[in-house]
């Protein structure tokens, strides 16, 4: 049997050979990277060695180390027991090897989350009682009495000085995003976060590669560097790759890595045409495509917008809406049935007669526009039931029917939405319209190209179909 403080025994072999079982570790080792790398004592990391992670910290004083476990489920009292009693060997042959011991977890038994509030409390009273001694010794015998319920007595003076718990959402995204909100409060590499996506996975498939090796803060340092250099290049040269995963009943694919990736799916479902609260929408989701804006907007002029992956036609408006043509911005994406990629082009002269166009006159002391847009199919289904359940009254119904239903090409899309936005603003120059509601059937890529000319009209209030062939609300897109 080897040592247990061996970095060949069995225990620490084990993650080596457990492949892409383990991958959920060097998801939260890579989320941790931007952590430390803001401590200045920081010096360098072990993945499985003693324990699933070791971390070093040097100083003048000399040198301290963190070991981290790290689980992807919810741990009980055994499994903690068993933790516990591997940290106490540690703890028994040489009690200054690791300063702390981190247990990061998915989540906590209920009895495990008590303690762990139990046991910020009485780390609370040991430093504000030292000069109550009868205080303290109470409440160590009453923490001693909860330790013995769960089964963990032996290990008091262990949880209370140098024990951690960390509850951690192993989600990749979540922890990509987490990454990118540390890693952009160090001031050095703050000029460009938009690419801190792209920076979190390069970390992590270095941290794969280099798995059970030592790996130091200026090997992380230079991995940083030149993810940002490299993708700042790619960016410019080829755009920005975008994935918003949320319109689909399939998973999301594993083997691709985008510039940035949002997940959405948590709000969103197709099957039952499930949408986010309208708070959630316009205040959280819509939010995220400014932020990403704000940041891509520091790379100049001619920025493109490469889209991958199906979009509800709401989004769609929404992220022409966010990426205008005044901002000199273009998209490129795939438009079923189309096998080519669809671009933002310049529209060319349209032939007017491929629309009907008609306005029902409404209420005049409305400042609503309703607009029909219809160019796939016929709309008057979903509208028709979906008035009656609505108080709304509309100034006018402005109907903009594309009278032949067969499908367009990348220029008709880039002909049509120049075409559409301008006949809308026609209509709004001559009336007093502060808000449109805009009901449409069509290409998705034809929503954004559309969307990318909203700068020139009031707020639009954009709708969803449902699952009962009637309309909900969906983004609120401000006049900017």
């Amino acid at each position: 049997m080897t040592n247990d403080l061996s970095h060949l025994s069995k225990k620490a072999m084990g993650g080596i050979y457990g492949g892409k079982g383990y991958r959920f570790q060097d998801g939260y080792i890579a989320f941790k990277i931007s952590e430390w790398m803001k401590i200045d004592d920081f010096d360098h990391i072990m993945s499985e060695a003693l324990e699933d992670v070791e971390v070093v910290f040097k100083n003048e004083g000399g040198e301290y180390r963190y070991a981290y476990q790290i689980k992807d489920h919810q741990i009980t009292p055994d499994e903690l027991k068993e933790l516990l009693s591997g940290f106490q060997i540690y703890e028994e042959k040489d009690n200054t090897l690791f300063k702390k011991y981190f247990i990061v977890c998915a989540s906590l038994s209920d009895s495990l989350k008590t303690l762990s509030i139990q046991l910020e409390k009485v780390r609370n009273c040991l430093i504000s009682n030292k000069n109550n001694p009868n205080v303290i010794i109470d409440t160590k015998k009453d923490f001693q009495k909860i330790l013995t319920k769960i089964g963990i007595e032996d290990f008091m003076d262990l949880l209370l000085n140098k024990i951690e718990f960390e509850i951690i959402n192993f989600d990749i995204d979540k922890l990509a995003k987490l990454f990118m909100a540390t890693l952009s409060e160090i001031t050095k590499y703050t000029k460009h976060t938009i690419i801190f996506y792209r920076v979190y996975f390069d970390v992590l498939i270095y941290l794969m590669k280099k798995n059970a090796k030592v790996v130091s803060k200026n090997d992380f340092e230079n991995v940083i560097q030149n993810s940002i250099k490299l993708n700042e290049d790619k960016i410019i040269l080829s755009g920005l790759e975008l994935r918003i995963y949320h319109w689909e009943t399939g998973g999301l694919e594993i083997d691709k890595f985008y510039d940035i990736l949002i997940d959405w799916s948590d709000y969103f479902d197709r099957n039952a045409k499930k949408i986010p609260e309208l708070k959630v929408l316009n205040e959280i989701l819509l939010l995220e495509l400014i932020t990403i804006e704000k940041e891509y907007n520091k790379f100049g002029k001619s920025k493109i917008i490469r889209l991958f992956g199906p979009a509800s036609l709401p989004v769609g408006f929404a992220l022409g809406w966010t990426f205008p043509v005044v901002g000199h911005y273009g998209f490129e994406l795939c438009q079923p049935p189309s096998k080519d990629i669809w671009k933002s082009l310049q529209p060319e002269n349209i032939n007017e007669k491929d629309f009907l166009i008609t306005l029902n006159e409404g209420d005049k002391d409305s400042e609503i526009l309703s607009v029909k847009l219809s160019i796939i199919n016929k709309i008057d289904k979903y509208y028709e039931k979906y008035i009656p359940s609505t108080n709304e009254k509309y100034y006018a119904v402005l109907n903009i029917d594309k009278i032949n239903k067969n499908l367009i090409s990348n220029q008709d899309a880039a002909n049509y939405a120049w075409f559409i936005v301008r006949k809308i603003k026609e209509y709004i120059s001559e009336n007093k319209i502060n808000l449109i509601h805009l009901f449409y059937s069509g290409p998705v890529a034809l929503a954004i190209f559309i969307g990318q000319y909203f700068n020139a009209l009031p707020n639009i209030q954009l709708f969803e179909a449902t699952i009962d062939d009637s309309y909900q609300k969906s983004f609120l897109l401000k006049k900017k």
